[in-house]
């Protein structure tokens, strides 16, 4: 599977790739955010957000930002984006994810603004330890591991 860092690797093998990703939020392009170049914790104060799903990731967030709002302002989570933007084309909801995923939909309403901070993760190949891989699994892990993805 492929999945962004922080992840957690105890039960897994996996390949470190090249592939990095920016953090920020995803607002409609009325927000009140909508036309800053970056946001902050403080930004996001007031602010209804929707995190990502996976709870070392939101770990993250919570000490990159300083100050996410309490739960309160959190509407809920998701790890598929594109059946979330439509909460942020039609209401005030901030989606915080990274710019690759946002990049893959309609963004013709939607603005990604960067963390003021700027924040990074890679991305990982995985795959669950002890477990007999098919022909086809193996050939396509070698294929990343000699092509350097």
């Amino acid at each position: 599977m492929f999945v962004f860092l922080p992840f957690e690797v105890a039960k897994y093998n996996y390949l470190t790739l090249k592939q990095t990703e920016t953090w920020g939020i995803v607002v409609r392009k009325t927000h009140r955010l909508a036309t800053n170049t970056t946001v902050t914790g403080a930004d996001l104060k007031n602010e209804t957000l929707l995190l990502p799903k996976r709870g070392i990731v939101r770990n993250e967030l919570k000490t990159w930002l300083k100050a996410l709002p309490t739960s309160t302002n959190i509407l809920g989570t998701s790890n598929l984006l594109g059946n979330v933007t439509t909460l942020a084309r039609q209401s005030g909801v901030c989606l915080i994810c990274v710019k690759g995923a946002f990049e893959m939909f309609d963004t013709s309403e939607l603005v990604f603004i960067l963390f003021a901070l700027l924040r990074h993760s890679k991305h990982i190949l995985a795959w669950r330890k002890n477990i007999e891989l098919s022909l086809a699994a193996q050939e396509f892990i070698e294929f990343v591991k000699n092509n350097k993805l």
